[in-house]
Formats: structure tokens, sequence, C-alpha cells
């Protein structure tokens, strides 16, 4: 994280943002690539934290400090905050019960698949870059007359033991793209509208 995002961070955890009401310590909604840079920050000043970004070892770690701090951090809240998980840890714990075991987990919720992605298949870890992500989508049916595309989103290797199936061989997590959606994303990110860098097109004159 930059110095200038740092100095921003600390000036909106110190502001103690106002948030609707129901919720009674400020929140930030994170949308940076140093997720935990930014988590560290505002476990610092005793700030909520919700972030639409997968859980890592390195925001698993935060878990001793944010408790400490008594302060909540959400992850992974998007269009359907955890609907998708709370369904599977349901799935799974009803086929554990009847001494069911699972070979293969696939999920397919609904974000922009540029990102560097990793999952388990047959057992070996698989890693796709970021520029390579979409053209590895392939056609996934749901139902009759739609035709959708599905793509590894970033890493599933984590899958196993946060759904608690270690005899899991399979687990991809993707995007479910409506076919032809991909294809214009694609055509965006090569003429740079997904760029982070600066672009001399885009500048005034």
């Amino acid at each position: 994280m930059s110095f200038t995002w740092r100095r921003r961070v600390r000036s909106l955890v110190r502001a103690k943002i106002r948030v609707p009401a129901g919720i009674v310590r400020p929140c930030v909604d994170c949308l940076f690539r140093d997720e935990a840079n930014f988590m560290t920050i505002a476990i610092k000043g005793k700030t909520q934290v919700v972030s639409t970004s997968y859980f890592s070892p390195a925001i698993k770690e935060l878990d001793g400090a944010a408790k400490e701090a008594v302060i909540t951090v959400l992850n992974e809240v998007c269009v359907d905050p955890w609907v998708d998980h709370l369904y599977a840890i349901k799935v799974i714990g009803e086929v554990n019960e009847k001494g069911g075991k699972f070979h293969d987990r696939h999920a397919t919720p609904c974000s922009l698949s540029t990102t560097q992605s990793s999952f388990l298949k047959a057992e070996k870890v698989v890693e796709i870059p970021n520029d390579k992500v979409i053209a590895s989508a392939i056609p996934y049916y749901v139902m009759d007359e739609y035709s959708y595309l599905a793509c590894p989103n970033r890493n599933s290797v984590l899958s196993p033991e946060f759904y608690q199936i270690p005899e899991v061989q399979t687990v991809i997590r993707g995007s479910l793209r409506y076919d032809g959606n991909l294809q214009l994303v694609k055509a965006l990110i090569d003429v740079g509208w997904l760029d982070v860098e600066a672009k001399d097109w885009l500048s005034p004159r």
C-alpha cells in the first residue's frame, strides 16, 4: 500500500466515518489490493471492516488482533453476502452427517475474473496468471436456453480446510458469466481499460 493510500486510510479511521443506523462503530468498505495492511490500520483505529476480498492467510493472522480490538472484520461481502458459502456449509454438514464424502466442489459466484487464480484439480495445485484467466473459461450448464461460461476466480486452494472437507480432490471457485460477457471484458483488458496505470488517452487535453 502506497504512502498516499496509508495516509488516506488513517484519515478515514480517525474521522470515524458515519454509517447507517444500527451499526454502532464506523465501517469502511475496503476495495484495495493490499487488504491485510488496510485491515491492520483499521484494527489499530478500532474501526469495523467490510471487504469484498477473499479470505487469505495474511488476513487470518489478524484474527487475534481484531478480537482484542473488539471489532468485526467481514470478508467476501459482495452481491450475495456469503449466500453461496452458507448453503455450501449447510449441504456439506448434511452430507457428513450421513457419512458421505466429497470428491469435487465447484462454486460459481459473479465476480470479475481478471485476477490470478489457483485451485485444486485431482489433488494438484493449478495456477493461472491473470492474463490467462478469461481464456481458460469453459461452458457451464445451468439450464436449457441459457449459455454460460465459467472460469476460475482467485484462490481456491484453502477451501478444503475452510469447508472442513480434507478428502476433496478438486476444488474450483469461479465466476459464472453469460457467453459473450467474458469476450467483452477481454476486449476491454486488451485496450487497457482495466489497467491500474495512468493512460495518456484518458487525460484531459
